[in-house]
């Protein structure tokens, strides 16, 4: 009996260890600035992009505007104050260690304030609320600018910065009000002459004109399968639209408003419009523009502004458009605008002027705008009788100046990028789709170094709220700002941080999730380092490990196999574009790329599938699964023999033992043998593998992560603040997910409640693993991180790179690799590096996959149970 009550009494602490490590321990809600939820409104940072989601009436979503965005949008009029340092002549008195700088900046502000307050009185009551909201959002949070409480005159000056300046640099007046800033000035900087007021209003006047922006956009029979594809691409170079004033146009507004359409722009904090003028909308209609040089333009009449955002928010047609952006114009910008309407495949352009303008149409085609208006009687409001054209043409000819003569000119005449977009249209006509656009907008003039961002769509993200975005310069080149840092303060280098895809919350969205955080990570210990010459902000390494050795493919299509102990090289494979992590099968790696599946024996190409992969090769019985844009595929892992295939779009498979689930849209298929034997549908687009084992987990955009069992029923859902984009990962009985809403959870893997959570500076991409006691990924705002995967309490990260945190939060290294590990070492990609982390955690007993009793707490149990049982009845024996 009493080693009875001993047993009892050992099995009873064994079961409370295991209870106590399961439970879940809710931190105190905190407020984490890059993630925040304010009534309908949250803003979640995105591999180097701010995400806001308003929504309601006018004065209430731009108070949620306000409140979430404060600190980027005080951070983004005090660099509409500095800017003015960067001025030609004032910028050679003055710099960011001078004890006047704030004064000049104050006194440059409130010279704008004063000015635009009196130009632009006639905004529509719905867009004064929505600013005054903004303004009390920011005041409420304390946002004061040069000493003083934000107000509505300070956000509506910010919104029409852009149109006074182009105001500034075509004055009509023979007083130029830039005089009287000249006459304020001086009291700040004695000395200051007529000759350099005189200098300084004219180069104003004279400064080489920005060309900004390239947009294209194309449909019918010049696209894959008919659909509209159209991508704006930004491009600043004055000396006020620098990238000073670029590094903060890092915002995808999403504003549900109570009247009028849902629209989805890319656009500075505190604006209620894009300026960049790049939307879209729930009805399906895309709006791009690119500004020409200023033709004529009038006092009265609606700014850019008001039209473009109206345009956007309440057009259910091309025509509903272009009536909008005209109807009472003041002429500010004279522009090239493309539309497109999802709907119908209709694609148009419009170059307009004050007056003047001219419509082209077309269901089959493409049109593109770079800042060149081919009308000429809008060409004729520009250049007039075309003399600087002609003098500029002159120089060019004469003395090989690159003068953009051509557009000055009165008759039109194709520039470089004109050129050469039309060149790429008819080069890929008939195959023009996401991928392409995406490299004809990377392709130089189009981009160029003067480059700062692009967002591309089409007619199925456009139905869906979504947009693939890039921040940054395309070619993957870093900004070098330099030349900028004397004179503006704030001014940083800033990365590329890659191709993201967004799509906006669904409509009914109404979950707000909590925000918690614990910074007591240790630094990560680094065994070895192996360079791949790739040193790109935007570098994907992700691998597997098999017999010592790590297999790494890199997003540049280079696939490395390493002794996993001390990276040392044994060989490498080039394999194309964006290759996937690899799957190991017998002695074959495969791996697969946007050029085709490989099966590699020892560096060596043993069979190849021409057949472009969009996520990694899985292995399921004696078979190697990809997926692609137009189905799922198996082929013999020995031989690459095709066995089966399924056409389902843009498929992300995932296997378990001879048991393939592939996501699609926004279905889940379970395959066995070949044959879909049921489809789940959730309300979101699902863009990573599932996770299959003894029961299938996936992600959603819908914001969900969805358990169901084998025979597709639905087990649990649980609700994320934001989309998720990754493949989970379980152990011990918890799922583990990483959201865009900047939160990594924990799951309970029969039930779904939340057992912890732990949020990050940015969105998450990376896949996590569980190995040992940690759980292992790598976040969007440029950290790796180690957490206890029992209770999510840090452990150690590592920052190969930028990090992303507080006013900066576009300046990362996104960590979209996937981790491996083994022998007490996790592996990452990240900036031309592959690194081998002592993972500070050795590989337990523990089954990655779950069971309905997972086998950790079996063998926990069991085991005790047998040794005692054996030391019970050996005393009982010993006793009889």
């Amino acid at each position: 009996l009493p080693y009875f009550l001993l047993l009892v009494l050992l099995l009873t602490q064994i079961f409370s260890s295991l209870t106590d490590e399961v439970s879940g321990d809710a931190s105190t809600d905190i407020e984490i600035e890059n993630a925040a939820c304010y009534e309908n409104g949250c803003r979640y940072n995105i591999q180097g992009w701010i995400y806001l989601h308003i929504e309601g009436e006018a004065y209430e979503r731009g108070y949620q505007h306000g409140h979430l965005l404060h600190k980027e949008i005080i951070d983004m009029i005090q660099r509409w104050g500095n800017v003015i340092h960067n001025a030609p002549l004032i910028s050679s008195f003055t710099n960011i260690t001078s004890s006047r700088y704030e004064k000049i900046s104050q006194r440059w502000w409130d010279f704008c304030k004063s000015r635009v307050v009196k130009m632009y009185e006639n905004y529509p009551e719905e867009y004064q609320q929505e600013i005054k909201g903004i303004a009390d959002g920011v005041s409420d949070r304390g946002g004061k600018i040069y000493g003083k409480a934000i107000t509505y005159e300070d956000v509506l000056t910010l919104n029409e910065m852009y149109e006074f300046m182009t105001k500034l640099e075509n004055s009509q007046k023979r007083f130029h009000p830039l005089r009287s800033f000249f006459n304020s000035l001086k009291q700040i900087v004695p000395g200051l002459s007529e000759e350099d007021e005189t200098a300084f209003i004219s180069s104003f006047l004279n400064q080489p004109k920005a060309h900004h922006c390239s947009g294209f956009m194309a449909t019918g029979d010049a696209t894959t399968n008919g659909q509209v594809v159209a991508a704006d691409g930004v491009r600043c170079g004055n000396w006020w639209y620098s990238y000073y004033i670029a590094q903060r146009w890092n915002v995808i507004l999403d504003i549900q408003p109570d009247r009028g359409n849902r629209v989805i722009m890319a656009t500075s904090p505190g604006y209620i419009w894009s300026d960049e003028n790049y939307y879209q909308n729930s009805e399906g209609i895309i709006l791009i523009d690119t500004t020409c040089p200023q033709g004529l333009w009038k006092k009265k009449g609606f700014p850019l502004a008001i039209r473009s955002r109206k345009a956007a928010q309440y057009s259910n047609s091309i025509d509903d458009a272009i009536h909008y952006l005209m109807d009472e114009s003041d002429g500010i910008w004279t522009a090239v605008w493309l539309i497109g309407d999802t709907k119908t495949g209709e694609i148009a352009r419009l170059d307009l002027g004050l007056y003047n303008h001219k419509i082209w149409r077309t269901k089959n085609g493409f049109y593109w705008s770079a800042n060149n208006a081919m009308a000429p009687s809008v060409r004729a409001e520009i250049a007039g009788f075309g003399l600087k054209g002609f003098a500029l043409r002159v120089a060019n000819y004469l003395f090989n100046m690159t003068t953009y003569y051509e557009f000055f000119t009165r008759k039109y005449i194709p520039a470089e990028r004109d050129i050469k977009f039309e060149e790429l249209g008819e080069k890929y006509y008939g195959e023009i789709d996401v991928k392409k656009v995406k490299e004809i907008m990377s392709t130089y003039p189009i981009c160029d170094n003067q480059s700062t961002d692009c967002k591309i769509t089409d007619t199925k993200l456009v139905e869906n709220n979504g947009l693939w975005a890039f921040f940054g310069y395309l070619t993957g080149k870093e900004w070098n700002v330099s030349h900028l840092k004397k004179n503006l303060k704030g001014v940083r280098d800033v990365p590329p941080a890659g191709w993201v895809r967004i799509y906006a919350l669904p409509s009914d969205h109404n979950y707000r999730p909590i925000f918690q955080r614990d910074d007591g990570f240790e630094e990560a210990t680094i065994l070895w380092e192996c360079s791949t010459g790739e040193e790109k902000n935007t570098y994907v390494a992700s691998g597997i490990v098999s017999n010592d050795r790590l297999y790494m493919a890199t997003s540049s299509g280079m696939v490395y196999a390493l002794n996993s102990s001390n990276g040392n090289l044994w060989w490498s494979q080039f394999v194309g574009e964006k290759a996937f992590a690899p799957a190991v099968h017998d002695d074959l790696i495969f791996v697969g790329s946007e050029n085709g599946l490989y099966a590699i024996k020892d560096g060596e190409v043993e069979w190849k599938r021409a057949i472009g992969c969009i996520s990694k090769p899985v292995i399921a019985g004696d078979e190697v699964v990809i997926g692609n844009e137009n189905g799922v595929y198996a082929f013999e892992a020995s031989n690459g023999k095709e066995k089966w295939n399924i056409e389902i779009p843009s498929a992300y498979p995932s296997s378990w033992k001879n048991e393939v689930c592939a996501a699609s849209g926004n279905k889940c298929y379970f395959i066995k043998d070949g044959k879909v034997e049921w489809v789940y549908e959730t309300n979101g687009e699902i863009t990573s593998p599932p996770l299959i084992n003894r029961a299938i987990y996936v992600g959603s955009w819908d914001g969900k992560l969805y358990s169901l069992d084998k025979k597709g029923n639905l087990k649990w859902e649980q609700t994320t603040g934001w989309g998720i984009d990754s493949t989970p990962a379980i152990a011990n009985g918890i799922v583990y997910a990483g959201s865009q809403d900047n939160n990594f959870y924990a799951f309970d893997a029969e039930t779904g409640e939340i057992e912890w959570l732990f949020t990050c500076h940015s969105g998450i991409h990376s896949s996590p693993i569980v190995y040992g006691e940690y759980v292992f990924f790598g976040s969007d705002d440029g950290q790796f991180y180690a957490l206890n995967a029992t209770n999510g309490e840090p452990a150690w990260k590592f920052i190969p790179g930028y990090t992303s945190n507080g006013i900066y939060n576009y300046i990362t290294t996104p960590i979209l690799s996937n981790p491996t590990a083994q022998d007490g070492r996790v592996f990452i990609g990240a900036v031309g590096k592959i690194y081998a982390l002592d993972a500070k955690t050795i590989e337990s007993l523990a089954s990655q996959e779950y069971q309905a009793f997972p086998s950790t707490m079996l063998f926990s149990i069991v085991f005790p149970i047998a040794v005692l049982s054996f030391i019970a009845f050996y005393f009982y024996r010993k006793r009889i």
